[in-house]
């Protein structure tokens, strides 16, 4: 049960590092460099990206249903 624990774990990790470069890393260099927008709307901009990032980390599909899942106290949660 342990080796499932830590390759959970490594898996989270992984998936969350992946999740950031991809959002922040691709996604904002091109928005910021392919757009000639004001400061206010990059700024809004930028807001609805972080918000898209925390539904993709923490919401799931199961059984056809999309539930709020997170680690709490070492344990998956649903």
């Amino acid at each position: 049960m342990r080796t499932y624990e830590e390759t959970l774990r490594k898996l989270f990790v992984n998936y969350t590092i992946g999740s950031i470069l991809a959002v922040i890393g691709v996604g904002s260099t091109l928005m910021v460099m392919a757009l000639n927008i004001r400061q206010v709307d990059l700024l809004m901009l930028l807001l609805i990206q972080f918000f898209s990032f925390c539904v993709m980390l923490f919401i799931e599909q199961e059984n056809g249903q999309w539930k709020l899942v997170g680690i709490i106290h070492d344990e998956w949660t649903t």
